[in-house]
């Protein structure tokens, strides 16, 4: 008789069914065991294809042969819910002695279905005992609860604390390229934990199902569409717990993804155009307000970062992990570098996200404190300097002002009137007569001040160096043999080159 509070049928009545010409080969004591459907599989790892109280049945394609086999076999199947085994008679490999006591030792009834019956009776049977209704009612109760929030407005969070609620589950829509939380039912905590993560798999498409066991605790992964891009990770919470049901939420759990994305594809657009603005002076100061308050950064001062790396930074991602980090911010590609607007009290929230961006090999360089949006594109160039900064001392973080070295000018304009007192004068005198003092001694420096080394450069003779370099002191009135005038050119130069990569990336 079917339990009148369940209305689910069990193994015992399956191998109960005259008709059916099912009998237990192992695993006995677990016939009390509901059974939610059955199904006919005969694809390799059947249990990521199956939810929780399914009986699997199998002609014996999936079932292997060998001991270690089978026991890892039953194993799987078992730890991930499925309610029992039937193997087709005559047809699947024999169930082996260790196999047996596995089943035994787990209460995992393995069954044999007599040749002559196939599998469709036992599926039928099964469907027919169930209560029919009860997964179909559950899966009409997500689509309506869906339906209800989307009306009342609710936020995608809201939605998916919702459903998970329905399904039993705490959930949580993440990028499959870096396990980041895109949507999830839990904003005080929704991030992955690391040893969940790393059991995921690292090839794309996902499987259908992957489970993960981390102490008492049952993660699901469940592609969402192809696999290639989101998926859902579902936390277990109750023992009524219905994959089936839970694959339906993954469909609607797309559509979250989907919004979400282009959501923080809208407000990169918005970002990126606003500082390209910013940087190049193209937008008045009063639209610019109106525009910096929108995206949550209304108030200064404000820091800038140029991250300098040697691959290219994903924007949308940087972004969306500083905004879940509770930081207002700007991001672009200015003058080929990634440069990051972010407010000076964020600072602790966003310099660990900007290194771990950046990467080991990479250098981030931090401006002066920005009062003013006229100041915005002066505290980039100070960011960039600082980043060079940085991989000087070999430091992963620099900041203008305090890490710059000592000869970088505090604002453009002292870099600029710096490399005119010093420099100024060779600059004419080679535009004036065509000839080429400054490369020259810009050369000298590079090759460590070895005349053979820079002569080989300039593809000169030795001797028409000394007489550059000679001529060089009769205009600056500096001479190389002085180590107080030496410092001045070397600096000079250092800054001139500076300016002049600012001019041609700008």
């Amino acid at each position: 008789m079917i339990d009148p509070v369940s209305m689910r049928p069990t193994v015992r009545e399956v191998i109960a069914n005259p008709t059916l010409r099912t009998r237990v080969l192992a695993g006995s004591a677990g016939v009390e065991r509901e059974l939610t459907w059955a199904h006919s599989i005969e694809l390799p790892d059947p249990w990521e294809w199956m939810g929780n109280g399914e009986l699997l049945m199998t002609t014996g394609q999936n079932f292997p042969a060998g001991a270690a086999e089978q026991v890892h076999f039953i194993r799987q199947l078992n730890g991930n819910g499925i309610a029992g085994l039937a193997l087709a008679e005559r047809m699947a490999a024999e169930l082996t002695p260790e196999a047996a006591a596995e089943a035994d030792a787990l209460g995992f009834p393995v069954l044999e279905t007599a040749y002559e019956v196939p599998f469709v009776l036992v599926a039928r049977a099964v469907a027919e005992s169930s209560s029919r209704d009860s997964q179909l009612t559950k899966i009409l109760r997500v689509y309506e609860l869906y339906r209800q929030s989307s009306v009342q407005g609710l936020s995608e969070e809201a939605i998916l604390d919702r459903l998970g609620t329905e399904v039993g589950a705490r959930l949580r829509v993440v990028s499959i390229d870096t396990w980041d939380v895109l949507v999830s039912a839990d904003a005080d905590a929704p991030a992955l934990e690391p040893e969940v993560v790393g059991q995921f798999p690292s090839k794309k498409p996902l499987p259908a199902v992957t489970r993960v066991r981390t102490g008492d605790a049952e993660y699901l992964l469940l592609p969402i569409g192809e696999g290639k891009q989101f998926a859902l990770v579902a936390e277990v919470t109750s023992a009524a717990f219905d994959l089936v049901v839970l694959q339906h939420v993954s469909t609607i759990a797309s559509v979250q993804a989907e919004k979400r994305v282009a959501e923080a594809a809208a407000h990169l657009h918005e970002s990126t155009r606003l500082y390209t603005q910013l940087v190049n002076g193209s937008l008045d100061l009063e639209s610019a307000r109106v525009l910096m308050g929108s995206l949550g950064l209304q108030r200064g001062p404000w820091f800038t970062a140029t991250l300098d790396t040697p691959e290219t930074i994903d924007l949308l991602r940087l972004q969306q992990r500083l905004l879940r980090a509770g930081v207002p911010t700007l991001v672009n590609d200015v003058r080929q570098r990634t440069m990051v607007l972010f407010p000076v009290s964020r600072k602790k929230q966003a310099i660990p996200i900007l290194e771990a961006a950046a990467g080991p090999a990479g250098r981030i360089g931090v401006s002066d404190v920005t009062q003013r949006l006229s100041g915005i594109a002066d505290s980039v160039r100070e960011a960039s300097w600082a980043s060079q900064a940085a991989r000087v001392d070999d430091a992963r973080t620099a900041w203008y002002g305090v890490d710059r070295p000592l000869f970088l000018p505090g604002t453009v304009t002292e870099a600029k009137a710096v490399v005119s007192r010093v420099l100024g004068v060779l600059l004419a005198y080679d535009e004036e007569h065509g000839t080429e003092l400054l490369t020259s001694l810009q050369t000298y420096f590079d090759e460590k001040r070895s005349w053979q080394a820079a002569s080989q450069k300039l593809s000169i003779h030795r001797q028409t160096l000394i007489y550059r370099m000679k001529r060089v002191e009769e205009l600056t009135g500096r001479h190389l043999d002085d180590l107080d005038d030496l410092t001045e050119l070397h600096l000079a130069l250092r800054t001139r080159r500076l300016l002049d990569r600012e001019t041609r990336l700008g």
